[in-house]
């Protein structure tokens, strides 16, 4: 009840109508795994380069619905990090800008 009600105050304080969906009652035994790819490991300093995810429902992994893109960094992409994500400055030419990365990543993930 109280989850139920903390919800729906949030949805209400929420400014962007295009969001509500997020407040929706999600799926049981659903969830979605994460996972990124930076130019580096300062948060202040570095960018995500790529995000990926994957749905999991009952314990099933469903590679068919994935979620992948490369994302424009703000930041110059550092050798050593290359050499760990094997992402070259030409592979992010197309790149989707941070904001509309995580506005399709949030849509993926649902609520």
């Amino acid at each position: 009840m109280f989850e139920k009600l903390k919800r729906k105050w949030l949805q209400k304080k929420l400014k962007e109508e295009r969001y509500a969906f997020l407040f929706d009652i999600p799926p049981a035994d659903e969830y979605v795994c994460l996972d990124t790819e930076t130019t580096g490991l300062d948060i202040k300093k570095d960018s995500i380069i790529s995000i990926g995810a994957v749905r999991i429902v009952k314990n099933r992994i469903l590679t068919h619905e994935a979620f992948h893109v490369r994302v424009r960094p703000k930041t110059e992409l550092k050798s050593e990090s290359v050499k760990v994500h094997q992402i070259r400055a030409c592979d992010l030419e197309g790149a989707l800008e941070p904001e509309e990365a995580m506005e399709r990543l949030l849509h993926f993930i649902g609520p």
